[in-house]
C-alpha cells in the first residue's frame, strides 16, 4: 500500500497513546470543528506500534525536569497546548 496522509484526534490530556504504523512521521497538530488533530505520512504496510505523547500548557508549572520529548506541535482551545512525543 502506498504512503498516505492520516489524521488522529488528541484528547486534551496529560498524556495519552496512540496506535500509528511505525515511522509514522508526525506532520502537524491543528484544530478541526473544535478538537485537535494530529496528521501523519504513514505507510500502513508497517506494522502498528503505540506512541506515547504528551501535553503541556503555556504557564504550567508542573512540568517534569529533564527530557520532554520531541516537540510534536502546538494548538489552542481556550489556552495554548504543547505537544510532545516521549519514547
Amino acid at each position: 500500500m502506498p504512503n498516505s496522509i492520516e489524521k488522529w484526534t488528541l484528547n486534551v490530556t496529560d498524556e495519552q497513546s496512540l496506535p500509528l504504523p511505525q515511522d509514522a512521521e508526525i506532520l502537524c497538530i491543528r484544530i478541526e470543528d473544535g478538537r485537535p488533530q494530529l496528521w501523519a505520512l504513514v505507510d500502513y504496510d508497517k506494522p502498528i506500534v503505540i506512541r506515547k505523547f504528551f501535553t503541556y500548557y503555556s504557564g504550567q508549572v508542573a512540568i517534569p525536569v529533564g527530557d520532554l520529548g520531541q516537540y510534536v506541535g502546538t494548538y489552542e482551545i481556550d489556552f495554548v497546548f504543547h505537544v510532545f512525543e516521549k519514547s
